[in-house]
């Protein structure tokens, strides 16, 4: 009697995957890209992964909001802020770094593989992201204290982590200029977190908005503010009724002065009716401002992966775009380029896109594009989580 091998599947065990926050992204920039991630990888979910999410209660609640199907949170003293828990863990990441024990009771505890988006730590593999190079670039902008503060975490993590996770082609480029080592690194172009129930919504709050481009950019120096005000002073005497709005929160701004000095040339040039500051925006609030808008300007000088060009890219939006190698690397389909010191460049695309019809596309279509790109983000996510 011949008997058959029956083909018995062994089940491989899960990798477990997990993110640790301290603070839910130290600058709204990093909030955003956090979410973007983990609502894309929980939504397209890979079976042979099990995800956590290790912080404070605080956090997780936030978190929460984000119906969160396929991702574990979990509750630690350890990241509960005024918690005896988490000096100690503080205490021994200065004074022990990648060797953390704190770190690797919790990694033991929850028998974690792969620990991503944190830093670099010896008891497992560790992803590692670095959003840009601005202070190599744009050094004039940080002090020498900044500066060093900035190196000293970057190298940490160029020679200590399993993997760099980088944003852009551009940034691999900086990458390769900051550090003469052979670096193992990734890119991973991120795509936007956003529901398209909010794109529904008939009015901004007591804004009654119809002909205007959005800005949606934070005060920072980069950013290049005033050459809005530049290009809207040529244009004060033509025939233009365009306003531009803007968003960001003036008040958490390390820098006041940009943000001073910015109101202060709108005032010298008389161009108040030309511009409207809304102040920090629910972000919901924000992304429907974008699709109601004619256009999306973003006249940066550096930019690692910019966000809003993205979010304008999901939406169907023309965009504005300063010619930096980031924002050609993001290849917007309805985009305009300027050098961000020509105003008046700046000004005739202005005029012109003013004088435009503004682009209209179904909500349905735009959503299907936008999750066949979520799709390949979180694909993309897994296969190099796959790759260490």
């Amino acid at each position: 009697m011949i008997y058959k091998k029956k083909n018995i599947k062994i089940k491989k065990p899960k990798i477990n995957l997990a993110f640790f926050f301290e603070n839910f992204g130290s600058w709204e920039g990093e909030k955003n890209y956090l979410v973007c991630l983990i609502t894309a990888i929980d939504k397209y979910y890979d079976e042979n992964y099990s995800i956590k999410i290790i912080s404070s209660n605080k956090i997780l609640n936030e978190l929460k909001k984000l119906k969160l199907k396929n991702i574990e949170l979990i509750n630690s003293l350890f990241f509960t802020e005024k918690n005896l828990l988490n000096y100690l863990r503080k205490f021994s990441s200065r004074l022990f770094k990648q060797y953390d024990p704190t770190l690797y009771f919790l990694i033991k505890k929850h028998d974690i593989n792969i620990v991503s988006h944190y830093k670099p730590l010896n008891y497992c593999k560790t992803i590692c992201w670095l959003p840009d190079f601005q202070h190599t670039n744009l050094p004039k902008n940080f002090d020498t204290k900044e500066i060093t503060r900035r190196n000293i975490l970057y190298d940490d993590i160029i020679k200590n982590s399993s993997l760099v996770l980088l944003s852009s082609q551009t940034s691999a480029i900086d990458l390769k200029r900051f550090s003469k080592k052979k670096v193992k690194f990734k890119i991973l172009n991120f795509v936007p977190h956003i529901n398209f129930k909010d794109l529904k919504i008939k009015r901004i709050g007591k804004y009654n908005l119809n002909n205007y481009l959005i800005i949606p950019n934070q005060f920072w120096k980069h950013k290049n503010h005033l050459i809005l005000v530049k290009a809207l002073n040529r244009l004060k005497n033509k025939k233009f009724n365009l306003k531009l709005v803007l968003t960001g929160d003036s008040s958490s701004q390390k820098n006041k002065d940009v943000f001073n000095k910015f109101l202060n040339e709108i005032k010298s040039k008389k161009l108040e009716n030309f511009f409207l500051y809304l102040g920090k925006v629910p972000y919901s609030t924000l992304v429907k401002l974008i699709y109601d808008s004619k256009a999306l300007i973003n006249p940066s000088f550096f930019e690692g992966w910019s966000t809003s060009v993205e979010e304008a890219k999901i939406l169907h939006k023309k965009i504005i775009l300063s010619k930096i190698k980031v924002h050609i690397e993001q290849k917007p389909k309805y985009s305009y380029f300027f050098h961000p010191n020509n105003d008046l460049r700046l000004s005739n695309i202005i005029y012109k896109i003013g004088r435009e019809k503004k682009l209209k596309f179904s909500i349905n279509h735009l959503k299907k594009n936008y999750e066949i790109e979520r799709f390949k983000f979180a694909k993309n996510y897994f296969k190099i989580i796959k790759n260490i």
